[in-house]
């Protein structure tokens, strides 16, 4: 047997032409991504998509040329290139969600008023997702941006607490605010009351520098608590701690560092 400009002749003398490959065409807009896997195939093939939503924008269906969608995310390649877009829906970054008591911004804060103490970082992959470009704020800057936002201030400590203790506890709470897609190690939790607590990381300080960590296993959120009483750092601030494990807690971090924030409406 041997090939021959990609065809196989057998030792009959007859050839046989290997199954023709159809391709995968994403056009992709603005909104957010979608990805495809495989990109090609032939007829029969199964294709699974994905997308991700950028900042302020929300998935809101696929478009597909040359197939017929199910079970919400796959078609099947039938003797034909397949095209495929989706549709955005913008979305204030005001929107707020209830928890409890409790009103909070749905999305993480994205102002920078040109002042010091706020970081930008594109995170274009994580795990995977474009989880699009993130603001980061360390604590005097937090307060000032929060200050100047009407209706709504960064939360205390004892707010956060609440929180945390809202619906069984603690213990399960890092699993109801995470977002179902991102985190390490499929660490994706039910975001049950649509917070959507993203793993985009912080900019960390410790020994005095600051460095970029945390992508994929961390989403903390600052907060407006500084405790002079904590005897292991008595300049600490209070904010949400959430990483790979189900549970969240009151996180205290160095004001220098700079982590997402979220509101919480005025009461």
């Amino acid at each position: 047997m041997i090939v021959h400009n990609g065809n196989i002749v057998v030792n009959n003398g007859r050839w046989i032409i290997p199954p023709k490959e159809y391709n995968v065409i994403i056009n992709q807009t603005t909104g957010g991504t979608i990805s495809a896997i495989p990109m090609k195939g032939i007829s029969g093939t199964t294709v699974s998509l994905n997308n991700i939503a950028s900042l302020n924008y929300e998935f809101a269906g696929y478009n597909i040329t040359g197939s017929t969608l199910y079970d919400g995310n796959k078609f099947d390649i039938n003797g034909s290139d397949v095209i495929v877009s989706a549709n955005w829906n913008y979305i204030d970054p005001f929107t707020t969600v209830t928890i409890g008591t409790q009103t909070w911004m749905k999305y993480n804060l994205n102002i920078d008023d040109g002042g010091t103490g706020i970081y930008h970082r594109d995170l274009t992959n994580v795990n995977g997702y474009n989880l699009g470009t993130q603001y980061y704020y360390n604590y005097e800057a937090a307060i000032r941006v929060a200050n100047s936002i009407e209706g709504f201030h960064l939360p205390t400590k004892e707010e956060i607490h609440t929180l945390l203790q809202y619906d069984g506890g603690w213990q399960d709470k890092g699993y109801k605010l995470k977002s179902t897609f991102a985190w390490d190690n499929n660490a994706n939790g039910s975001d049950i009351y649509g917070f959507r607590a993203l793993p985009v990381g912080m900019w960390y300080y410790y020994h005095n520098k600051g460095e970029w960590r945390f992508a994929g296993s961390r989403g903390d959120l600052g907060g407006a608590t500084v405790d002079p009483d904590y005897e292991m750092d008595p300049t600490g601030v209070w904010g949400i701690g959430i990483d790979t494990e189900n549970g969240a807690i009151n996180a205290l971090a160095l004001q220098e560092t700079a982590r997402p924030v979220r509101l919480i409406k005025d009461y």
